[in-house]
């Protein structure tokens, strides 16, 4: 007799959970949100974010902050999947590969690699004749 009713309210604990869930969430237009703009700091020596996040087909301005007389800013991407970084070629930039002799805001061009993925890319500051004065290594995340 106590295993029925031990199974018994074994039974009906299980149909009150089961009675109890909630509907999961609805999916949510916007879950993050997408970034616009990096900022590269000569000066502070930062870019901001180190982590861009971005949806497929977006893209994204590229600014450079405080470049001296003499020195210039390159930002290459890594190659992968095929492909030289995740944005289409724009204007006279080479695909993959930026580079900025001024203070200046240039547009990525749309996203084009597809799918969802991380990018990793390369930040050099040089300086006279140059040389390497400093790098740096952050990515831009392509994600749903």
């Amino acid at each position: 007799m106590k295993v029925r009713s031990a199974v018994g309210l074994a039974v009906l604990f299980v149909a009150a959970c089961a009675g109890a869930q909630t509907k999961p969430p609805a999916r949510v237009a916007n879950p993050f949100p997408e970034d616009t703009k990096v900022t590269f700091d000569v000066r502070s020596k930062t870019v901001e974010p180190l982590i861009a996040l971005l949806r497929p087909g977006s893209s994204i301005e590229l600014t450079v902050v405080g470049l001296g007389a003499g020195q210039s800013l390159e930002i290459d991407f890594h190659a992968q999947g095929g492909k030289k970084g995740p944005f289409a070629k724009t204007g006279g930039n080479v695909r993959g590969r930026y580079v900025f002799k001024g203070d200046s805001t240039l547009p990525s061009g749309a996203e084009d690699a597809g799918k969802v993925e991380a990018w990793k890319f390369d930040v050099i500051l040089r300086g006279e004749g140059e040389a390497d004065v400093w790098a740096i290594d952050p990515m831009i995340v392509v994600k749903n």
